[in-house]
């Protein structure tokens, strides 16, 4: 087990003039710093020997630390972090957290990867993850990974170019407990603006720098801690340790317990737990909630055996860096095996005959045609050129006339979809062609009806000549060339079409068709829709996130 926070302090302390608190105010120089980057290759690189840290919303954020032993066995009243200033954009508001793994500071004095040193991608780079593979420093920051903070407000500059901005004081006693291990320094005001009349004045994340330990003890930042009464006594055992499986995959559990009473004034703050002797990772340890209130667990990441029977340890720990007893006991993790997707990934319709004999022009004129046009139907990620007709990805000379999706010799569409699903296709049309008005019709068991949306390729300029990028709402009729372009050569155009699966739409087999006309013409195909016996959540459990 390891040591020393008290979430039960009020943060409203760290805000009163320093004559209103009591205590012995002493100064915690910082010992170690750095700051990291998620843009792009700057998110593998390390900054430990640069003399500035820089805040810029959640693009760039700065990581420091502290010697706690100073501050072990007296209860935490009030903590300020005093910073200087570096460049011209003064701190406004800024969230000071705790930090939930251990770190290299690296030393780097610019943007450059350093192996075994901490970047936004990884603890030690190159190879080693904040927590599981694939994760990043947002795993253990800001309320994941068993951290903690608060926000706010920075003193302006004084004459000397000096700020303070108060820290929790449960976040300086998670450093104490050994819950913690520095702290996360994050620009809470990001992009400003004013407004003037009719003036508006837009700033796009202004970059906040402030001077590391590396600029030299006389700008180097430090913290104030007001130190209060002695604190010796450890908190007592959890009580009401047990576990349960749920629905788990194999390996893992729920894991709970009782926040226990802390007689020593400093307040329990979080634990330590072992499994079979064995640390587990900070990460996955919650921090203490009131006394008496129950915390939870979730044991994963472990490489337990599935139903494996493990012992159990958890301590809890003060804001003074006191361990209480372990309470222990038996956990039984699950064992069960995860029941396979129903559905599959379709194997896709085999040409019509073998590919040696046939070129790629061979294979585009067993395409059916609706008047001058020759249809396929492609994924509605595929992107072909309107002139040369090159396709991004490139594909086989056979794609157009069978692929995932279709074959042009049985004029036939399938499609695979979960209930509460989304599911498009791409209906390209290679040759000039006039008022093209599709339709679909699906019809499951029951006559339960999906209805289909339909748009068109928009498209632009690019390096690469003419390429389809925006998806536009149909109002009425496609046109090859649309119109409005003026493209020169040969001419296509597609149809994005998108169906929406409901809720209750029956598992199984539905069958209907899509027809497209244009004038007096119309051309006809089979489409099949199997609907897998399961439903997509309304919610997403991760946070999406797309680069700009």
């Amino acid at each position: 087990m390891k040591r020393c926070s008290s979430l039960g302090l009020l943060f409203l302390t760290s805000l009163l003039p320093l004559s209103a608190v009591r205590g012995e105010a002493i100064r915690v120089p910082v010992t170690r710093d750095t700051w990291f980057s998620n843009f792009g290759h700057e998110a593998d690189c390390n900054l430990g020997g640069a003399g500035k840290l820089k805040l810029k919303s959640n693009q760039e954020m700065s990581l420091i630390d502290i010697d706690a032993k100073p501050l072990c066995g007296r209860v935490i009243q009030r903590a300020t972090l005093h910073v200087h200033l570096a460049g011209k954009e003064p701190l406004q508001r800024v969230t000071v957290s705790s930090f939930g793994a251990q770190w290299v500071e690296g030393t780097s004095e610019n943007y450059a990867p350093q192996k075994g040193s901490s970047t936004h991608h990884h603890r030690r780079h190159p190879d080693v993850p904040w927590t599981v593979p694939g994760s990043d420093l947002c795993s253990v920051v800001l309320g994941q990974g068993g951290t903690l903070g608060r926000m706010a407000d920075a003193s302006p500059p004084d004459e000397r170019r000096w700020q303070r901005v108060a820290i929790d004081p449960a976040v300086v006693a998670a450093r104490v407990a050994g819950i913690s291990y520095g702290f996360l320094l994050f620009d809470d005001t990001g992009s400003e603006w004013t407004r003037r009349s009719e003036q508006f004045h837009y700033r796009l994340f202004p970059n906040r720098f402030l001077h590391s330990r590396e600029s030299g003890t006389a700008t180097a930042p430090y913290l104030t801690v007001f130190l209060g009464s002695e604190d010796k006594r450890p908190p007592a055992a959890p009580s009401e340790l047990h576990s349960e499986v749920g629905d788990l995959p194999a390996g893992e559990a729920w894991v709970s317990w009782t926040t226990p009473v802390d007689e020593g004034g400093a307040g329990t703050i979080g634990f330590f737990v072992n499994v079979d002797g064995k640390e587990v990772p900070r990460y996955l340890i919650p921090v203490a909630k009131k006394a008496g209130e129950s915390v939870r667990m979730h044991l994963r990441d472990l490489n337990l055996k599935a139903g494996a029977a493990v012992e159990i340890a958890v301590c809890a720990v003060d804001g003074a860096g006191n361990i209480g007893p372990a309470a222990t006991g038996k956990v039984r993790v699950s064992n069960r095996s995860a029941t396979p997707l129903p559905g599959h990934s379709p194997t896709p319709f085999s040409p019509t005959s073998p590919l040696p004999q046939r070129g790629r022009k061979e294979w585009r004129e067993l395409l059916p045609r609706l008047g001058d046009a020759k249809i396929a139907v492609i994924d509605e990620l595929d992107k072909v050129c309107p002139v040369s007709g090159e396709m991004i990805p490139q594909q086989t000379d056979s794609y157009l006339a069978a692929n995932h999706l279709w074959s042009a010799k049985e004029k036939r569409i399938r499609l695979h979809a979960a209930r509460n699903e989304f599911i498009a296709f791409q209906v390209l049309l290679r040759g000039r062609i006039k008022d093209v008005r599709p339709k679909l019709v699906l019809e499951g068991a029951k006559g339960a009806k999906i209805q289909a949306m339909f748009g068109y390729y928009h498209h632009v300029s690019s390096k690469k000549g003419p390429l389809p990028d925006p998806i536009v709402p149909l109002s009425e009729a496609l046109n090859v060339p649309a119109e409005g372009e003026s493209i020169a050569g040969p001419k296509s155009g597609s149809l994005h079409v998108e169906i929406y699966v409901p809720h209750h739409f029956p598992a199984g087999d539905s069958k209907g068709w899509l027809i497209l006309a244009a004038g007096e013409q119309t051309l006809a195909f089979d489409v099949s829709l199997r609907v897998w016996n399961f439903t997509l959540p309304d919610y997403l459990s991760f946070l999406p996130d797309a680069p700009g």
